[in-house]
């Protein structure tokens, strides 16, 4: 009886369990349903107002055009009515002269005429009429006094005469000066007219532009919408199979215990164990074939969380040599992964090389080179560490100037300035292959920093140059993977962070970027910038070195970067400076590297202690 009833009351639950299900799975439709309704009522209103600004933008510009020409057709009109009027004056001067030059003509002829000859003119008084066979003049003279004016009306003829040229010369300077003048109105009309419509052609490239990045915004306001709802839909899913889970768990140990209990005892209510929390960095949902069940990271404010929004502080170790790896097998071994993961960080970061990734130098060809990186990954993330791989060299064997080593003897530089564009398309190819892995993280550069002295590579960089081939490298990253978080370095070696935050088009800070720095005995980033940035965005400390004698400066700085939330990875568990040395044979941390092993165990879960040190392998 006491069976029959738990069974009863088992499958009771069980139905109102389906119930309280579908009535969760209806009410989530119905919100997304309603979401999608807003966005698209949204949607509409947003072109129903593109659409009249764009209509009142084609109105008023009709309207300006319209003004424009007619206040141009007037002017035109108005030159060409002066011109008339001062062709019609021109005329009537012109007429007024020929008509004073006829009537001097006509009374030189009159005044000719009723001159008499000169031999019947009356001799003056106290002279005696010369006879015609008079010779006291000689004949030139007689000739020349003959050619005398013929009075003072003659005179005055010819002063008009001169007068009505004059009149007509001044009257052709005047039309001369008139068309001058009126050409000169034409050409600035031209010209005004050509400023105009280029004004108006500007004003439409203007506007099309900020059409234009008004698409593109709404585009990405879509894009970003679509992509926080399919991050709520799919933390929702993931709830839905927890509790799924759940209950399946619960009915599984109502049942067993229904049939553990006795008939003749009374069936008491089962009571639900607490489940153990789920660790920080354990996906609910594993996701790409590397990275186990680590999770995605993200950006929210100045921290690193998860999807669900759990805090993350990433602490590890760097490693080198698969940057200058001359074979193509045994570099997981060679960098002792199992030994620096005996540490117990919870990322490495890996430095790689632009020209092995491309497959275009050295021994190891890409397929190789691909092979090991994805033995790194998936060997950290079984022991729950992230794997970021950062561009360290761009070549193996290009030297780019000479530094000063700690006895002061020159050393050759293998670190480029700057990336070149080929680290676009390495990027692009990583990108592609690990855009399922959560697991993988980026790091654009490791150090720019300005050219050596004696650096001939003619490499040039700055905020603007860096700040350029920052955004090129996370648009090459993104266009694939548009899930990455991605690490950038400030310049003077990663130590000059004044050109942070980096930002779109649009003024607004990047998305999912993380700004690096290191922490180096005589060349380390200024703390009040490194904790005046960090208090807004993301900061990771990509390589905190130190030497024997930095053990003191390095517990400051383990408590501040502690203090303060920020991410680190400690160098070199591969390479120069090493965290590790051989005494009597054996391997054993340094000093600096005995306070990286302590901060590293104050942090997450304790970890077993490893059997020797991790460079045993590479010695």
């Amino acid at each position: 009886m006491a069976k029959a009833s738990a069974t009863k009351q088992w499958q009771q639950r069980l139905e109102e369990q389906r119930q309280r299900d579908r009535a969760l799975a209806a009410r989530q439709n119905e919100l997304d349903r309603r979401a999608e309704e807003e966005r698209e009522r949204q949607r509409e209103e947003d072109r129903r107002a593109e659409s009249l600004r764009q209509a009142q933008e084609f109105a008023d510009a009709l309207e300006a055009e319209r003004v424009r020409r007619d206040a141009l057709l007037e002017r035109l009109r108005a030159e060409k009515r002066r011109e008339a009027r001062q062709e019609r004056q021109h005329r009537q001067r012109h007429d007024a002269l020929l008509t004073v030059l006829r009537q001097a003509r006509r009374q030189q002829a009159t005044d000719a005429e009723k001159q008499p000859p000169a031999s019947d003119r009356p001799a003056p008084s106290g002279q005696t009429k010369p006879r015609s066979d008079d010779t006291s003049l000689p004949r030139p003279a007689a000739a020349k006094e003959r050619r005398k004016p013929l009075g003072q009306p003659a005179a005055q003829a010819d002063r008009s005469v001169s007068s009505a040229r004059m009149a007509q010369h001044d009257a052709e300077r005047a039309s001369e000066r008139r068309k001058e003048r009126m050409q000169q109105r034409r050409d600035e009309a031209t010209a005004a007219t050509r400023q105009a419509a280029a004004r108006d052609e500007r004003r439409q490239a203007v506007r099309a532009a900020d059409t234009q990045a008004g698409r593109r915004a709404e585009r990405r306001a879509e894009q970003h919408a679509a992509a926080r709802l399919a991050v709520r839909a799919a933390e929702t899913q993931a709830g839905l199979r927890a509790e799924q889970r759940d209950t399946a768990r619960q009915r599984t140990r109502e049942r067993t215990r229904a049939e553990r209990v006795p008939t003749e005892r009374p069936v008491s209510e089962p009571r639900q164990q607490p489940e153990a929390p789920t660790p920080v960095l354990q996906a609910r949902i594993p996701s790409g074939t590397l990275s186990g069940t680590l999770p995605w990271l993200r950006t929210h404010g100045r921290a690193m969380v998860t999807l669900e929004g759990a805090g993350v502080v990433l602490r590890g170790i760097s490693l080198r040599g698969l940057d200058t790896a001359a074979r193509d097998t045994g570099f997981a071994g060679a960098a002792a992964l199992d030994e620096a993961l005996a540490w117990g960080p919870t990322v490495l970061r890996v430095a790689i090389n632009r020209s092995r990734v491309l497959g275009s130098s050295g021994q190891l060809r890409a397929p190789g080179y691909f092979e090991a990186i994805d033995a790194i990954v998936a060997r950290a993330a079984q022991d729950g560490a992230y794997t970021m791989l950062s561009l360290d060299r761009l070549d193996e064997g290009t030297v780019f100037g000479t530094t000063t080593a700690a006895d002061g003897a020159p050393q050759p530089n293998f670190i480029a300035p700057r990336p070149d564009y080929d680290c676009i398309g390495m990027w692009r190819l990583l990108a592609e292959r690990y855009a399922n892995e959560p697991a993988v993280l980026f790091d654009l550069y490791a150090a720019p920093h300005a050219p050596l002295r004696d650096d001939l590579s003619g490499m040039v960089i700055d905020w603007d140059h860096w700040s350029l081939w920052a955004r090129l490298g996370v648009a090459a990253v993104r266009a694939v993977h548009p899930r990455a978080l991605i690490l950038v370095a400030g310049l003077d070696w990663g130590t000059d962070l004044s050109g942070f935050p980096l930002a779109t088009i649009e003024g607004n800070a990047i998305p999912n970027l993380v700004y690096a720095t290191r922490i180096e005995p005589g060349r380390s980033v200024s703390l009040p910038m490194l904790r005046g940035l960090a208090r807004r965005h993301p900061v990771f400390v990509t390589e905190w070195l130190g030497g024997a004698r930095d053990a003191l400066q390095g517990e400051v700085a383990a408590n501040m970067l502690r203090a303060d939330g920020i991410g680190w990875t400690a160098a070199h568990g591969v390479g120069d400076p090493a965290l590790v040395r051989r005494r009597g044979g054996a391997m054993e941390p340094t000093s600096f590297g005995a306070v990286v092993r302590r901060a590293l165990a104050m942090v997450g879960e304790p970890r077993a202690q490893p059997a020797r040190g991790f460079a045993a392998a590479m010695l």
